[in-house]
Formats: C-alpha cells, sequence, structure tokens
C-alpha cells in the first residue's frame, strides 16, 4: 500500500477515501481510529493509501476527478421520504390493552373498597403513589391473565397451540 495524501481532518480523509472507493480503486485509511485518540498521538495525520499499481490514477482522480463525475453545484437532493411510525402489531396492541384492563379493574375493585369503607362509616384515603402501584400490578395481573388465556386457547394469529395452522378439523 502506498500513501497517497495526509489529512488532518477525519472527515476529510473519509470522503478522499469515499470518492477513491467509488471510482472503483481499493483505499484505507492507516492511523484513523489512532487520530481519534488525539492529532498528538499521529502528528503525521490520517494517511489515505491505495494500493500501488492504483497511485497514479487515485492521485488523477482526487485532482481532476478522472472516473469519477461530481455533483454539479446546483444539484438539489430529492425530499426525504417522511418516516412514519410503523404501526404496533396486534400482539403489542393487545398486550397493552391488557396492561390497561388490568389496572383499571385494579382501580374499579379499589374504588368498590373506599365506597364500602365510607358507606359503614370507616375513613378511606389513596395517596397518588400507591394508586399508580395498583394500577401497576392491576395490568401486570391483566396479562398474565391474558397469556394464561391464549395458551389455553392458541394465540390470534390463528394458530393452535402446538404452532400450525388451524383447519377446520382442529375445532372441536
Amino acid at each position: 500500500m502506498q500513501t497517497i495524501r495526509t489529512f488532518s481532518n477525519i472527515a476529510q480523509a473519509g470522503f478522499a477515501c469515499s470518492v477513491l472507493e467509488a471510482a472503483g480503486i481499493h483505499a484505507d485509511l492507516a492511523d484513523e481510529n489512532a487520530f481519534t485518540l488525539g492529532p498528538q498521538y499521529v502528528p503525521w495525520g490520517i494517511r489515505l493509501q491505495v494500493p500501488e499499481p492504483d497511485a497514479d490514477r487515485a492521485g488523477r482522480v482526487l485532482d481532476h476527478h478522472e472516473g469519477f463525475t461530481p455533483l454539479p453545484d446546483d444539484f438539489v437532493p430529492p425530499a426525504e421520504p417522511s418516516e412514519e411510525t410503523a404501526a404496533p402489531t396486534e400482539h403489542a396492541k393487545s398486550g397493552i390493552d391488557a396492561f390497561l384492563r388490568g389496572g383499571m379493574w385494579a382501580l374499579a375493585m379499589f374504588g368498590v373498597f373506599v365506597v364500602v369503607n365510607l358507606a359503614t362509616g370507616h375513613p378511606a384515603y389513596a395517596d397518588p403513589g400507591r394508586v399508580l402501584l395498583l394500577f401497576a400490578l392491576g395490568g401486570i395481573v391483566g396479562i398474565g391473565v391474558r397469556a394464561i388465556d391464549n395458551k389455553g386457547r392458541g394465540d390470534e394469529s390463528g394458530k393452535s397451540r402446538d404452532g400450525r395452522p388451524e383447519t377446520p378439523s382442529d375445532e372441536g
């Protein structure tokens, strides 16, 4: 490998290497990793190296864009497609649904307990931390109940418990 350029800027070195690769010339950056520790470790800079037979052509590519046509100065890149978030899968939606349902059931049961206590003349109180903990525990129980229910009848994807697609003969 022959060094054809040295760089004190890692971005410029990477760009030159990419230009050579685009022109079909294998190129390597020597001392690139050491340079990231600090320029004091490689005071000569990052070395751009190519195979000796390609050294002359590589120099012409970098200096005169030989075999490589750069983009025109007035080039406007196409607009990026908008990144749409992927819709949650049915499995994920049903897991979230099970958590929310379980949490709401736990809060409803707690509400019934509070009403009964107030009706019998006993004091009732609830701080936000404990209500949130109750909701979370109810949600976890809801997920567990959903898992047990789906295990008993196969999941909602149309497969039986052993993973085979359900057929009319599987119905019982």
